[in-house]
């Protein structure tokens, strides 16, 4: 239904009629249209499994080609709409992240690691924020643009990093502890004279 009529045409009664169960059947596992589509969207999402060649490059490359395949088999009027209504609820957002979000998030973390160890990027390499960064090109490119993930274009981003250009973790400046006013005959001040000297 969600491919057919887009988001807007997805109804509890219609996806109940569709399979030829009661709607009581959905309701049961998923009583909201929110939790319906969530569990569609994690049907469709491939995890993929951690890339380990030995090259940094084809590894990076791999892990984000899965990134590339997941949004080719979508289409953007279809997955927003549904993407943004699961995310409106607490539960369900939850849900997608624990089941889907996190477990390529938590993957992208340890090749990441992996490479630094090796020496292939800074050890200072941000992998929050770079993993921030490749998600929001591809969410910018597919969702708002509507154009299509390339692999010329994560071939791109790949080299980027490897070429150095990438985000590096900030060191907060140590706080300076505040002046104190001192004491006359403090820390060897010697103050005022007590009296005039030609007294």
């Amino acid at each position: 239904m969600l491919s057919e009529g887009g988001y807007g045409s997805l109804t509890i009664e219609g996806a109940a009629q569709r399979s030829g169960v009661a709607k009581t059947t959905i309701y049961r596992y998923w009583p909201t249209k929110a939790a319906l589509t969530a569990e569609v969207l994690r049907r469709r999402t491939d995890i993929g499994v951690m890339p380990d060649s030995g090259d940094a490059r084809a590894d990076l490359i791999s892990f984000l080609s899965v990134n590339l395949r997941n949004y080719a088999a979508q289409d953007p009027a279809v997955l927003l709409p549904a993407f943004w209504d699961t995310l409106g609820d607490a539960a369900h957002r939850r849900e997608l992240r624990d089941q889907v979000l996190d477990r390529r998030r938590n993957m992208g973390r340890a090749l990441l690691a992996r490479l630094i160890d090796d020496g292939a990027l800074p050890a200072a390499t941000d992998i929050d924020l770079l993993l921030d960064m490749w998600a929001g090109f591809a969410l910018y490119r597919f969702g708002l643009r509507e154009k299509r993930v390339t692999l010329a274009a994560i071939t791109a981003l790949v080299d980027l990093v490897l070429a150095g250009t990438v985000p590096l973790k900030t060191v907060p400046p140590k706080p300076v502890p505040p002046k104190t006013a001192r004491r006359p005959g403090q820390d060897g001040d010697p103050g005022t004279p007590a009296g005039d000297p030609d007294d």
